[in-house]
C-alpha cells in the first residue's frame, strides 16, 4: 500500500514540477565523482567492481539546495550496474541509464525528490551511488571510458530538455538547468587532459609522470 501511495504522489508531483517556470544556474554542476567529496571526476577500474557517486555542486550564491533532480547517465552499457539513491529521497522514478539511441522512444532517466530542502555539505549534495561490475572479470575494463550526465529521455517537460535540479522554493520547485559533467574510467591522460570531450578534474602528484599517477589508483 505504501508503494502505491508513493507512486500516486509522484504522478501528482512530477507534472506540477515540469509545468513550473524555468531558471538557470550555469555555475551549478551535476556530475559523477570518484568519492563523496566530489573533487575528482576520474579513477581506475581494475577490480571486479567500481563505485562512483552522483551529486550536485551548488554555486553557493543563488542556489544552495535542492528538492528534486531529473537526469540520466550515458555510457553504462559496457557494465552490469546498480544504482543506490540517497536514502532520504521519497520519490525515485525511472532508471538512470540513458538510451544508446537518443531517438529511442522507450527512453531512460530518473526523477528523484525529497520531502525537505537538501543542502548537503561543503557546497554540494551527493544523491546517489552507481556500482558497476566488470562483465569480463577483474582487469578486463579498457581505457578511456566516459560516463556523461545527460537529460531524461524524454524529459518530463519537452521545453526543459536538459539535466536539472528543482529549487527549494515551495510550492513552485522551479526546474533549474545546470552544467552537466562527466567521469572518465581508466584515463590515459592526467588532470587537465580531455577524453571524449570530458575534462579531467582533480589534483595530480606534482611533477610525477601520468604512468605513476595511474598506479596510485590500482
Amino acid at each position: 500500500m505504501r508503494k502505491v501511495l508513493l507512486s500516486l504522489l509522484a504522478l501528482c508531483v512530477v507534472p506540477t514540477v515540469a509545468m513550473s517556470q524555468q531558471a538557470d544556474c550555469p555555475n551549478c554542476t551535476m556530475g559523477i565523482f570518484e568519492t563523496t567529496d566530489m573533487l575528482q571526476n576520474f579513477g581506475r577500474f581494475d577490480g571486479q567492481t567500481k563505485e562512483v557517486f552522483i551529486g550536485v555542486q551548488f554555486d553557493g550564491i543563488e542556489v544552495t539546495g535542492l528538492r528534486g533532480v531529473e537526469f540520466s547517465v550515458y555510457g553504462l552499457d559496457p557494465f552490469f550496474f546498480s544504482y543506490t539513491p540517497d536514502a532520504g529521497a521519497n520519490i525515485v522514478l525511472g532508471d538512470i541509464e540513458a538510451p544508446l539511441d537518443r531517438e529511442d522512444t522507450t527512453g531512460g532517466g530518473m526523477n528523484m525528490a525529497w520531502p525537505t530542502c537538501q543542502v548537503g555539505t561543503n557546497g554540494g549534495f551527493v544523491f546517489g551511488k552507481i556500482t558497476m561490475i566488470a562483465l569480463g572479470g577483474a582487469g578486463t575494463v579498457g581505457d578511456d571510458f566516459v560516463l556523461q550526465i545527460e537529460r531524461k529521455y524524454p524529459p518530463s517537460n519537452l521545453t526543459q530538455a536538459f539535466p536539472l535540479l528543482n529549487l527549494c522554493d515551495d510550492p513552485t520547485f522551479t526546474p533549474t538547468s545546470l552544467t552537466a559533467s562527466c567521469y572518465v574510467i581508466n584515463p590515459t591522460v592526467g588532470p587537465g587532459g580531455i577524453v571524449g570531450g570530458c575534462e579531467l578534474i582533480g589534483v595530480a602528484v606534482k611533477d610525477a609522470p601520468w604512468s605513476e599517477i595511474k598506479a596510485l589508483y590500482r
